[in-house]
């Protein structure tokens, strides 16, 4: 495959993700937004250093698209139970690592 043709591949893929996690044209960038905005408020007090900043992001990205998509609405890629599945994931490493940042500094 050459470049330009992975780069016709990929704006494919980008065009029809977005439309399940922002799918307004004038801001299609919204779901990162709304992300930042979540993690911001979630984390605020949290050392800029601290992985569920991170992890906080990754669960933003992912409510957004439940957001975007609601719960009936056809989904232009996974399916929003993969959605939710994801959520899970994200949600117990979260867990796992308030868990670890307690035992380390129990204060």
């Amino acid at each position: 495959m050459s470049a330009a043709d992975a780069l016709r591949k990929a704006a494919d893929l980008y065009e029809r993700k977005a439309l399940d996690y922002a799918p307004n044209e004038d801001d299609p960038y919204e779901n990162f937004k709304f992300a930042a905005t979540f993690a911001a408020r979630v984390g605020s007090g949290l050392p800029d250093w601290d992985q569920r900043r991170a992890t906080l992001t990754l669960i933003g990205v992912k409510l957004s698209r439940m957001h975007t998509l609601g719960l009936c609405r056809d989904a232009s890629n996974e399916a929003i139970s993969d959605t939710i599945v994801d959520l899970m994931v994200y949600l117990a490493i979260l867990k796992e690592q308030c868990v670890r940042k307690t035992q380390e500094d129990p204060s």
